[in-house]
């Protein structure tokens, strides 16, 4: 999708959905993300594929019934990887209310796998840490 064709589709979402605002600084936000109310109170990211991570998150998507819309929902999986990478206070604090409740459901290893490669990719090892850090202390097996 080329920028003037995610520019056509924000605008087309824009014209369906309230906009909703967030606490990330305008440098931060990623045009890929799009920030909407679906309907009051809740709350929706929509991403917009461009990375084999997110085409790969995409297809691992569960599909759930929302106030009687079909959506794709991530994996927990992919949710924590998603705020590993947001690495923001209120992010961390949802990690581990995942770690908590899935316990040892989840796929670490794809978890690791791609934390390990955007810890890389964005030179944050810091994120790596913490979140093996978090792993340890909920699910040590």
């Amino acid at each position: 999708m080329g920028e003037q064709t995610l520019s056509e589709f924000r605008a087309l979402v824009f014209q369906h959905f309230a906009e909703r605002p967030t606490g990330i600084p305008p440098p931060l936000q990623s045009a890929q993300v799009i920030h909407i109310w679906a309907i009051p109170g809740v709350a929706v990211d929509l991403l917009v594929s461009v990375f084999d991570y997110e085409r790969e998150a995409i297809g691992r998507a569960v599909e759930m019934t929302i106030e009687g819309m079909l959506v794709k929902v991530c994996t927990a999986e992919d949710f924590i990887i998603h705020k590993v990478i947001a690495n923001r206070d209120q992010d961390w604090i949802d990690i581990e209310r995942v770690l908590i409740r899935q316990k040892s459901k989840l796929d670490q290893k794809n978890i690791l796998n791609w934390v390990k490669q955007f810890s890389e990719a964005l030179e944050a090892p810091e994120i790596l840490e913490r979140y093996q850090k978090l792993q340890r202390k909920y699910d040590p097996s």
